[in-house]
């Protein structure tokens, strides 16, 4: 299994502090290691840091399947581009790092800030041409 513990892991290790009261968050980290098949036992500050958040942990607000921190698009055009650009790219086997998705939408914002300027500017002049949308 992985390095990372799943939300029903902390849970679990949040009950069994509960149960064993007298286990220290090393001990703790050691049974974790075992019981979750972890490849190295959680740092005792990781173990200190699930007890805190032990009452967010369990509520089930917390397990609803959505971002704890949720995405915020604030340009539904740029997340459009970015992921038709995204889904072109995977169709021909290329793979992706998150740097280049940055530039890429880097890239995108640029392109889409200076788009409305320039139809604000066209649109302006004395007799603006008829603008023609090919769809």
């Amino acid at each position: 299994m992985g390095a990372w513990m799943r939300i029903h892991q902390k849970r679990d290790l949040i009950q069994k502090a509960y149960e064993c009261s007298t286990m220290t968050q090393h001990e703790l980290g050691a049974w974790a290691k075992v019981a979750f098949k972890l490849k190295r036992a959680p740092a005792q500050t990781i173990i200190s840091d699930i007890l805190r958040r032990a009452p967010t942990i369990l509520t089930e607000a917390y397990d609803d399947g959505k971002c704890r921190n949720p995405l915020e698009v604030t340009s539904l055009a740029l997340e459009e581009k970015l992921w038709a650009w995204i889904q072109a790219v995977e169709a021909q086997n290329v793979c992706l790092s998150r740097e280049l998705i940055k530039m890429k939408a880097q890239d995108l914002q640029k392109e889409l800030v200076v788009m409305p300027y320039v139809i604000a500017s066209v649109i302006a002049r004395p007799h603006p041409p008829t603008l023609r949308l090919f769809i």
